[in-house]
């Protein structure tokens, strides 16, 4: 949920401070296009990601990834540079949301999935409204480069917490005879 709010705060003022900062209309629109692409290609990727990193790992790729990137974009101007970097926020979210996703499928109950699903989306809706609202309020309090370094860290405390958690240490897929439960075949990235 925290995920899911920062990175619409952090989506909205890369965005808008790249307007501010004049880079052409046409480049923040290509940005845009380069973080839906990052999240396509992190959607192909997922699959051989989740099996090679574990769900552990897919999970902690995500926070880092925007812990890390988000700062390096107060020191680009350059609209496809801007576009790559939201491109690599956005390649490890597929993986980390089927690691979720998976996990929840193996080991909720039949009779109780729709309900968990419900609240996840429900929740994970509200978060996602809400981060660019806090963005732009941010941005009108402090201005974006602080809005992007509150966001970056408050992630990065995020991603302290996550690799710390006892946890998220034991989130591993339930073993059955045959080792952990595989990926379910056409499980789509983000649960559905």
């Amino acid at each position: 949920m925290a995920l899911n709010f920062l990175f619409q705060v952090v989506y909205l003022v890369i965005i808008m401070a790249a307007q501010q900062d004049d880079v052409p209309s046409g480049q923040i629109g290509v940005m845009a296009a380069m973080f839906g692409v990052g999240g396509l290609l992190g959607a192909l990727a997922a699959p051989r990601l989740y099996r090679r990193l574990g769900q552990r790992h897919s999970v902690l790729m995500v926070f880092w990834a925007m812990a890390v990137l988000a700062p390096v974009s107060l020191t680009v101007t350059n609209g496809l540079l801007l576009g790559l970097l939201l491109a690599g926020m956005a390649f490890f979210a597929p993986t980390a949301n089927t690691a979720v996703s998976t996990y929840q499928l193996l080991t909720t109950p039949d009779r109780l999935r729709g309900r968990l699903s419900g609240i996840i989306g429900l929740v994970s809706g509200v978060s996602a409204a809400l981060g660019p609202l806090a963005g732009g309020l941010t941005m009108e309090w402090a201005g974006p480069r602080w809005a992007i370094v509150a966001a970056a860290a408050g992630t990065a405390v995020i991603a302290v917490v996550a690799t710390l958690s006892p946890t998220l240490r034991g989130f591993t897929p339930p073993q059955g005879e045959d080792g952990p439960a595989p990926v379910p075949a056409g499980t789509p990235p983000g649960g559905g």
